[in-house]
């Protein structure tokens, strides 16, 4: 069957990827995993670790291996790199009302060089 002209061939869209490297991390970050004498969440693992090197400017992580503040930026750019890819970065908004009242638009028109034609 062919579709008239002017309607789409996939109305509902392409359809999400089930193991898109987001989903992968998203999966991972929610398995629960040990930690000392707990068991928590990966993501939250990775935030509890954030704190204590924001605190204490070290990081132990549950194998017992330590890393101090000369040698944590190689791990930081890790933890930022997951932080984009499942979170994304924050929203940021624009207020565009021109200090409360209503929008302005403005047109420019370039100007048509005749030589060229």
């Amino acid at each position: 069957m062919r579709f008239q002209p002017g309607e789409s061939g996939n109305p509902n869209g392409r359809p999400r990827k089930k193991w898109a490297l987001t989903e992968i991390l998203k999966t991972k970050g929610g398995k629960i995993v040990p930690y000392f004498d707990r068991r928590v969440s990966g993501k939250h693992l990775i935030a509890e670790l954030l704190w204590q090197f924001a605190i204490t400017g070290r990081v132990r992580f549950p194998d017992g291996h330590e890393l101090s503040t000369e040698s944590v930026d190689e791990w930081l750019r890790v933890v930022q790199y997951i932080y984009t890819r499942v979170d994304g970065p924050p929203q940021q908004t624009m207020d565009v009302t021109s200090g409360g009242g209503s929008v302005k638009f403005v047109t420019v028109v370039a100007p048509v060089d005749e030589s060229d034609e």
